[in-house]
């Protein structure tokens, strides 16, 4: 067991010593306003929202007329209306797969596919609930420079989880979001 241990070290330290190509990395910020179209196990007075969120990304697949960026993902949401009149509070976190199009243009396509997590929080109730979240997105990505973008995006977004004493409580919700993205 011990000669497996120290080939697996040994493996690991060879391939981190191999020298690779440069990856380019991308960041970006985004906010927007979501409105819940479906809410099983919740009773929205109010389904508006607002979200935000940040990605680090890698780019996994490029030519000249598209790229593809693979970014870890971090967000908020909330919905101050959505349960009752109490709030539902979310941390999103995940993985985006982002695939753009007619990338040398002034005007590209981007087409997303998010699959996340959240960590939910219902106001006036103790503990989180954990849910299933894919986001599906589309929407013109306009050049500002060669190396910073802005994207408007019209996003769908389905979420399942088990809410507390519920066995299958869902929401899903259309959101328009603006993205500022800056590649390095």
């Amino acid at each position: 067991m011990k000669k497996w241990i120290l080939f697996g070290v040994v493996l690991c330290l060879g391939v981190a010593a191999v020298p690779g190509f440069a990856v380019e990395k991308a960041v970006a910020a985004e906010a927007g306003y979501a409105y819940l179209v479906s809410a099983q196990g919740l009773d929205p007075q109010n389904g508006s929202g607002v979200l935000v969120n940040l990605y680090y990304g890698y780019e996994v697949g490029d030519n000249p007329r598209s790229s593809t960026l693979l970014s870890l993902t971090l967000g908020y949401a909330l919905f101050p209306d959505a349960v009752g009149s109490a709030a539902l509070h979310a941390v999103v976190y995940g993985l985006e797969y982002a695939h753009t199009f007619f990338r040398g243009k002034p005007v590209a396509l981007i087409v997303d596919y998010g699959l996340l997590f959240n960590l939910l929080m219902e106001e006036g109730r103790e503990g989180y609930a954990f849910g299933h979240h894919t986001r599906l997105g589309l929407g013109p990505v306009f050049r500002l420079t060669e190396r910073s973008s802005l994207a408007l995006q019209a996003t769908y977004n389905f979420v399942a989880f088990p809410h507390f004493e519920q066995a299958s409580d869902r929401i899903s919700f259309p959101a328009v979001l603006l993205r500022y993205q800056f590649r390095f």
